[in-house]
């Protein structure tokens, strides 16, 4: 190809951008050269592999019989799986029945033994009740015994310290009986008499009192 100048110029040389710009273009196709020439060997590769793993591809008859063959064993999977599930559900309803009787077998062997140990705990209450009511009504009986004696004991010791006492008074009374009739004889003054007649009635004061307490 001829050098055709891109600018006409005289004895003077090209713009130097312009070269500059010439020059990284040659660059470029230099390197679209050589990309172009490794494009070219890929493609060279990728051919050999194709020819070489094409033969060995399924084909459209190939993938139909892959489906058939696929749906058969999904429909036999399916099918499997609904015979498993029955039989699995059966299994678990005969468990739960049986679970269900063993429960209420259970349940009521509880409820028997709870009702005999109620009803010999009642029948033990029973009797501790009975026999603490008899020991009580002995505890009271007993007691009550006791109170009488000492009731009976206390009166007998008031009425034994009644009659001594009522003695003594009746000592008392005499002795005064004899000094008042020595007095008379004697006559002593009134101031005399009064006073002895106060301290008689005084120790008759406390005699009555004394009486009354014991009583």
């Amino acid at each position: 190809m001829p050098d055709t100048p891109v600018a006409p110029h005289g004895d003077d040389p090209y713009d130097r951008v312009m070269e500059a710009r010439v020059s990284r273009l040659e660059e470029d196709m230099r390197e679209v050269k050589v990309s172009s020439s490794r494009s070219e060997a890929s493609l060279a590769r990728i051919e050999a592999l194709l020819e070489a793993t094409l033969p060995h591809l399924a084909t459209k008859a190939d993938l139909a019989a892959l489906e058939f063959r696929m749906e058969a064993s999904l429909s036999q999977l399916r099918n499997e799986t609904t015979t498993g599930l029955a039989e699995l559900r059966s299994e678990t309803k005969a468990d739960i029945a049986e679970l269900r009787s063993e429960m209420k077998a259970g349940l009521t062997e509880l409820r028997n033994e709870t009702k005999a140990d109620i009803a010999e705990l009642r029948n033990e209450t029973k009797a501790d009740i009975a026999e603490l009511r008899n020991e009580t009504k002995a505890g009271i009986a007993e007691l009550r015994s006791e109170t009488k004696t000492e009731i009976a004991e206390s009166r007998n010791e008031t009425k034994a310290d009644t009659a001594s006492l009522r003695t003594e008074m009746k000592a008392d009374t005499a002795d005064l009986k004899l000094a008042i009739a020595r007095l008379d004889a004697d006559k002593p003054s009134k101031t005399y008499m009064w006073g002895i007649l106060a301290v008689l009635l005084t120790a008759y004061a406390c005699g009555l009192a004394a009486l009354a307490v014991l009583r």
